[in-house]
């Protein structure tokens, strides 16, 4: 189903009083979205389904700490990494200069960024 949403009603029980939560599921390019979903989450989820070309260009030095930093950063808070989101500012600062290289690495030989990601 390219375009649409998908109703499902799903039981929540709790001690005395049993009710129900209704999930709105939208699909759009077989693409699942659910309306709980945050925005940290959709920016994750854009830069995980960039094609390989766009992450080895994000990987280049002086546009690697900011791109792959920002990232860093919105997984830590997502996730509640406190690691993660510090080696996030870490990347800011030193990723143009330093860490660039293991982005690229990681990139080539996984499709993804791996260290502190």
């Amino acid at each position: 189903m390219p375009y649409g949403a998908l109703l499902e009603l799903n039981p929540i029980t709790r001690a005395k009083n049993p009710s129900f939560m209704l999930i709105v599921t939208w699909y759009n390019e077989d693409i699942k979205y659910h309306k709980e979903d945050s925005k940290m989450k959709d920016l994750i989820r854009a830069y995980d389904q960039l094609p390989f070309i766009a992450k080895l260009i994000l990987a280049l030095p002086g546009i690697d700490g900011i791109a792959w930093g920002i990232y860093r950063i919105v997984k830590g808070v997502e996730h509640k990494d406190t690691v993660m989101l510090v080696a996030g500012i870490l990347w800011i600062v030193l990723g143009a200069t330093i860490f660039w290289i293991i982005d690229m690495i990681t990139i080539i030989m996984y499709n993804k960024v791996v260290v502190f990601a």
